[in-house]
């Protein structure tokens, strides 16, 4: 194996394994997520996470109104980006002190946790007018929303356009998600592997952004 494209879910584990690839001769880069403490050489994607996680709390603050019980679904612990879109979310929340955070749980990126997760918390909190996801388990939130009879009642903001995302937006029941360009950094990591290999230059890091996306673009 000449090549290897790695995502770092644990970076700072990640890093000594991605270091004696190197060692042994295999052209390790990262993307999606990063090992920036590692020897790799180039990394393809976006980890402005925080800002993804600020940027979807005030959304949904602005949509319940700057108050109301929340629930959150953390994702991974470990996951870099998991914490940084958390810690974000809860940066832009704490800004409106009638925005209680009632419900946290972490579903380790599994869709039928996290509607397992969501059914329990609005047993518990029947007041809940919000959740926020980490990453795409909003979809299990979405599904347990809907299963409820809830849909459009309760507000759900996360991460990543997927087909089941986009079909529960315009069914109405999810609001928003922040979409990173999941397909460039795919790309553009095997291009730069290539052009490694053909003797060309390529970046050390190549972020591929990401942007808000709601359920009116999908009227």
């Amino acid at each position: 194996m000449r090549t290897l494209p790695v995502a770092a879910l644990d970076p700072a584990a990640n890093a000594q394994v991605i270091d004696d690839g190197i060692a042994a001769g295999v052209t390790i880069f990262t993307f999606d997520t990063d090992s920036p403490d590692s020897k790799r050489p180039c990394y393809v994607g976006h980890n402005r996470d925080e800002d993804d996680g600020y940027m979807l709390g005030e959304y949904l603050a602005e949509r319940i109104g700057g108050k109301g019980n929340i629930g959150i679904l953390t994702g991974s612990l470990t996951a870099p980006n998991h914490v940084g879109r958390t810690a974000g979310f809860r940066r832009a929340i704490a800004k409106y002190p009638d925005i209680s955070i009632v419900f946290e749980r972490s579903e380790n990126d599994d869709l039928q946790k996290a509607e397992e997760l969501t059914e329990n918390a609005l047993q518990a909190h029947p007041d809940i007018v919000g959740f926020f996801a980490c990453n795409p388990s909003n979809i299990g939130i979405g599904r347990a929303v809907r299963n409820a009879g809830l849909a459009g009642k309760i507000v759900i903001v996360g991460m990543d356009l997927l087909d089941e995302t986009m079909e529960l937006m315009q069914e109405g029941v999810l609001d928003a998600v922040v979409t990173q360009r999941q397909w460039e950094a795919g790309y553009w990591t095997v291009v730069y592997l290539v052009r490694k290999y053909q003797g060309h230059t390529f970046p050390a890091e190549h972020q591929t952004g990401s942007r808000l996306f709601t359920k009116d673009e999908l009227q």
